[in-house]
């Protein structure tokens, strides 16, 4: 049932992110609306059948994704959280990760959800809400402290995911998360041979490994404390 979960969220993906490219930026009402919109297709024609099959492979492939990630998160974490808070978390980062990848935008309809279901999943309260200010605080203050020497080294979107993964992972983990971004963000840029490009990806894959491996993060940062 988890991989069958776990395909059908990352089936959606695709599709989703190539709706939002049409319709953004937009209210949560009508971006769920349009989400949902069924397509009228034309009369039959070659180009936008190949089109059709590219997408349904794409579906396809982002669906095993889908389904060895929430196979493989609630392996290492499935005692501490539901299959539900999973599934939303693997979705909303995959969405989140695939429509910044397109259009570099990351939609407040998503980061904003990311952000009470952090609180709606939350097994420490106190934690939650100290993590969602450091992750939206942290990267304003870095911003505003660097901002003369490099304007908008964060974009509005990054800020408020940020925010939303510091309600999920705490202080420390969303922490970890920043600093795997950039590792992460990096390497992207040296694959892809670009000078820039989105920022998101690699914060969403990053979150992904942090909570995956929140327990191993924790012993690290008791070990570290422990030592100084």
């Amino acid at each position: 049932m988890l991989l069958i979960i776990g395909f059908g969220i990352g089936f959606l993906i695709p599709l989703f992110s190539l709706r939002f490219g049409k319709f953004m930026p937009a209210d949560a009402g009508t971006s769920l609306s349009y989400m949902f919109h069924i397509p009228h297709f034309p009369r039959f024609d070659k180009k936008l059948l190949k089109k059709w099959g590219r997408l349904l492979s794409s579906c396809v492939l982002s669906g095993v994704f889908g389904a060895a990630a929430l196979w493989y998160l609630d392996y290492k974490v499935g005692g501490e959280y539901s299959t539900a808070a999973m599934a939303v978390y693997v979705f909303l980062l995959g969405l989140l990760a695939h429509i910044d990848w397109r259009t570099m935008y990351l939609p407040d309809v998503l980061t904003v959800p990311l952000l009470l279901f952090g609180f709606y999943f939350a097994n420490d309260y106190d934690e939650c809400i100290m993590g969602a200010l450091y992750g939206y605080f942290m990267p304003t203050l870095v911003s505003a402290i660097i901002c003369r020497f490099k304007a908008d080294c964060f974009g509005g979107g990054d800020v408020k995911i940020l925010s939303a993964l510091g309600a999920w992972l705490g202080i420390i983990g969303v922490s970890a998360a920043i600093v795997l971004s950039v590792v992460v963000f990096i390497l992207m840029l040296l694959f892809t041979r670009k000078k820039s490009g989105p920022y998101g990806p690699a914060i969403c894959f990053s979150a992904f490994v942090v909570l995956a491996n929140a327990d191993t993060i924790a012993d690290m940062v008791s070990v570290l404390c422990a030592t100084d």
